[in-house]
């Protein structure tokens, strides 16, 4: 635990008291005996660039994740000899699974270890 105080001249400005008295309303505690430390060093411009570089991928790969119906839709409506009425049912069932899966999944993401 630290406790700074400081002298009432000096917080007054004024030169009027004595150095021994303090201001006790003044002194400040802290609990943390970390928090008057150095703070941890920056990592290596080396090592950001490659996990700015990982974020990017993995934001790429969620995109085409999400995309992944509209880029097969042709050919799967060709295969499967399906209508635009079929093809609009599909993109509604997997928006809302889609969307109904994202909060579990982050909720679970967020307590479990990744």
């Amino acid at each position: 635990m630290f406790r700074i105080q400081v002298p009432l001249d000096r917080l007054l400005g004024l030169g009027l008291a004595k150095q021994t008295q303090w201001l006790r309303c003044c002194s400040l505690t802290f609990k943390n005996r970390h928090a008057m430390t150095d703070p941890q060093p920056y990592p290596p411009r080396r090592y950001a660039w490659f996990v700015v570089f990982v974020l990017i991928l993995a934001s790429l790969i969620a995109f085409i994740d999400r995309q992944v119906v509209a880029i097969v839709v042709g050919p799967m409506q060709q295969d499967l000899g399906v209508g635009d009425t079929e093809i609009g049912w599909l993109y509604g069932v997997f928006a809302l699974f889609y969307a109904a899966a994202a909060l579990p999944i982050a909720t679970l993401a967020d307590k479990r270890s990744r």
